[in-house]
């Protein structure tokens, strides 16, 4: 074994072996030494030898008054947020960058389809009945410059012999006047007939 690997007990167990087989000779040289008028005690020296081993593997005892060991925590507590928001903030900002791109890039622009407003629909749907008798299926609405167009597939009606009835499709055009509430224009469209959103009647 290493001396490198003994722990302070061992020592501490070898000092007393060694010391125990050299008190005889202690003993002789502190009686030579007070024969010749030497003040010399080989207990002394014992007792100074064990001190010094106690104290070598005792550690030195945690002052808690000790003020410096209290300013180094302090001291790296602030530094460790400093490191956290200096990391946070990269993330936080590419977050809220992706959002606003999303919103950006989300929001319909002029001749793009939206999904309207469950009033918006309906007042479609209702117009439709009202004024041309037609029941509307599937409505695409899309977004204008001031105002809202809407292709309407409709119900034909083969058993009245009215050729508008036989007609499957109308555009409407809803402008806003108000809260919730708009001024519609419509007509029915011939077969071949596909204007482009937003087109005016």
């Amino acid at each position: 074994m290493k001396c490198s690997e003994h722990h302070p007990e061992d020592l501490q167990k070898l000092l007393l072996d060694f010391v125990l087989v050299s008190l005889p000779h202690l003993e002789e040289i502190g009686c030579r030494d007070r024969e010749n008028g030497d003040i010399f005690s080989g207990e002394a020296e014992l007792m100074g030898l064990l001190d010094q081993t106690e104290n070598a593997s005792d550690p030195p005892p945690i002052d808690p008054n000790d003020k410096s060991r209290l300013f180094q925590t302090v001291s790296r507590s602030p530094s460790s947020s400093r490191n956290y928001v200096k990391t946070l903030l990269p993330i936080v900002g590419l977050v809220i960058i992706a959002g606003i791109a999303y919103f950006y890039f989300t929001i319909p622009g002029i001749g793009d389809t939206f999904r309207p407003q469950t009033e918006l629909d309906l007042g479609v749907r209702y117009h439709l009945l009202e004024k041309h008798g037609r029941v509307a299926t599937d409505i695409t609405f899309y977004k204008c410059d001031g105002f809202s167009w809407a292709l309407a597939d409709v119900e034909k009606r083969p058993d009245i012999p009215n050729p508008v009835l036989q007609l499957g499709s109308y555009t409407v055009k809803a402008v806003p006047n108000g809260a919730n509430s708009w001024d519609f224009t419509s007509r029915p469209l011939e077969a071949g007939d596909k204007p482009a959103p937003c087109s005016e009647f």
